[in-house]
Parts: C-alpha cells; structure tokens; sequence
C-alpha cells in the first residue's frame, strides 16, 4: 500500500493518490485513514482535498469502514472531491458517501476535481 499526500502549489489544493491499496479490513482502512490524516494534521489547518481513487480496491466487507474513514478525512478539508476511473470504487463510494450524509463529489479527471473544490471553496 502507498499513499501519498503533498500539495500543489500551482493547484493550491492537498493532492491524495493511491497505489496498490486494497481496503479489505479494519486495518488496511485504518492504515490508510492515518496514512492521510497525519499529513493534514502536520498542515495545521483545513485546506481543499483532491484525491485520485485509481489504484484503490475497496472490498465490500470494508465498505462501511471506508465511508466512516472518509467522513473523518474530510472533516481536515475545506472542501474535497474525487477523481478516478475504477467503477466498483465509485459505485462503493458514492453508496458510503449517501450513508454518511456526504456528496460523492467524483470527476473524471483532476482538472475537473480540482475547478470544483476551488469553486467551492471561493463561496
């Protein structure tokens, strides 16, 4: 598993990506979750989030543990959103974002994800 988080200058925006993830239990999620978490702790404030979920599986037995992961990464942000071409992950995320009283927020691309989040963080 390999997450990294860095901002973009440019963008203005914290950038999330994911390699070889597999979210199939408590503790792949929970390794994820603090993989992020600890880098937006160290920022010391809300910035906008964009994260790619190309690389990632999210295992339906995990689903659940994800949306309440991602409730959590997204209480460090002004305002987020997804990118990313993996079906079953969209279809997994959109379904835990419902759950846990968020919008999905997935595009198909960066430049897409990263218009919204500083759209919405401009209101």
């Amino acid at each position: 598993m390999k997450v990294e988080v860095r901002w973009s200058v440019e963008e203005e925006v914290m950038l999330i990506s994911a390699q070889d993830v597999i979210l199939s239990d408590a503790e792949s999620v929970r390794e994820f979750k603090e993989a992020i978490i600890s880098a937006l702790r160290a920022r010391n404030e809300k910035v906008p989030l964009v994260i790619c979920i190309d690389g990632m599986t999210i295992r339906p037995c995990a689903a659940q543990l994800y949306g309440e992961a991602a409730r959590e990464i997204v209480s460090y942000a002004t305002a987020f959103a997804r990118y990313g071409k993996p079906g079953t992950v969209q279809m997994v995320i959109a379904a835990e974002a419902m759950r846990n009283h968020l919008n999905p927020n997935i595009f198909d691309n960066r430049a897409e994800a990263v218009r919204y989040v500083r759209a919405a963080r401009a209101k």
